[in-house]
């Protein structure tokens, strides 16, 4: 099959490297051309625009880092949209607002095409292994049609409804990880000043029900001795933006995530906006005393 692939930054690269070992043709674009070199060197083709991306392609996945990025490969004379063919099928794994995921299916539906929301779950390393979770939103001819190609890249692929499901269930997955992360720091930090040693901390709760796997493996950014960049405080800004966009409509308060969105608020204002979470709540917290 003709794919593809708009994106190739530390999640899209190892997508493309699955895809292209399930046997596919690859046509790659990336705003950084340097990005694509490794795909290149595998067998896949670079496009200059996205446009001649809709030109190749037979399916197309979108894997880029938010809703400006995305509008980016939409729009413009050599957009996607501008060499989008009837019966092309879009899957868009680029985490956005139900709201955005709606109006981009009702544009590629004027030129005939299909689109999913389809937002994926499970970090870099889901990507090399090809372990990622795809949850995706969209009609069911077109989630049949893209569960070949998904399997290249994903071990759970669940079809969660219409268009926008995919987006809406993505962001209550990173505000459910969110505000667990900001909880277990704020735990640690509280520990410390206990007078507990955080070695034993780590220690006590990897084995007890506060030390999910998705806290362990992080205990060498938590120790500040890891190369890996984090989950920074601005990156899940972005997420706690686009999920308050999704259920700010709601009749209810939802006092647990506005108290988690004012701690990342907090700790961007504290000039910590590029720091992982985790890290970034000990030292706000330290600054305020």
């Amino acid at each position: 099959m003709e794919v593809g692939f708009i994106g190739l930054g530390r999640m899209g690269a190892a997508m493309v490297d699955n895809i292209y070992a399930a046997g596919h043709t690859l046509f790659v674009n990336d705003v950084r051309r340097e990005a694509c070199d490794g795909a290149i060197a595998n067998g896949a083709s670079f496009l200059a625009t996205t446009k001649e991306i809709a030109w190749s392609s037979e399916i197309i996945i979108i894997s880029v880092p938010g809703p400006d990025e995305l509008e980016s490969v939409l729009s413009g004379d050599d957009g996607l949209l501008a060499g989008l063919e009837r019966g092309t099928l879009i899957i868009d794994t680029t985490t956005v607002s139900p709201r955005q995921s709606k109006a981009n299916a009702e544009r590629c539906r004027e030129r005939g095409a299909d689109y999913l929301d389809a937002p994926v779950s499970g970090g870099q390393h889901g990507a090399v292994t090809a372990d990622l979770a795809a949850m995706v939103g969209g009609e069911e001819a077109a989630f049949e049609r893209a569960e070949p190609i998904l399997s290249c890249i994903a071990k759970s692929i669940i079809h969660v409804g219409a268009i926008g499901s995919g987006s809406a269930i993505k962001l209550l997955n990173q505000m459910i990880y969110v505000s667990y992360q900001m909880v277990f720091a704020e735990g640690l930090t509280i520990g410390e000043d206990l007078g507990l040693d955080i070695e034993t901390m780590l220690k006590v709760w990897g084995a007890s029900a506060a030390g999910h796997p998705e806290i362990t493996v992080k205990y060498d950014e938590i120790r500040g001795i890891s190369d890996k960049p984090g989950f920074a405080v601005n990156r899940a800004l972005l997420f706690v933006n686009l999920a308050e966009d999704a259920y700010g409509e709601l009749d209810y308060s939802t006092p647990v995530f506005e108290t988690v969105a004012a701690s990342l608020r907090h700790a961007e204002k504290n000039g910590l906006a590029g720091e992982d979470m985790i890290r970034a709540r000990a030292r706000y917290r330290s600054r305020e005393n």
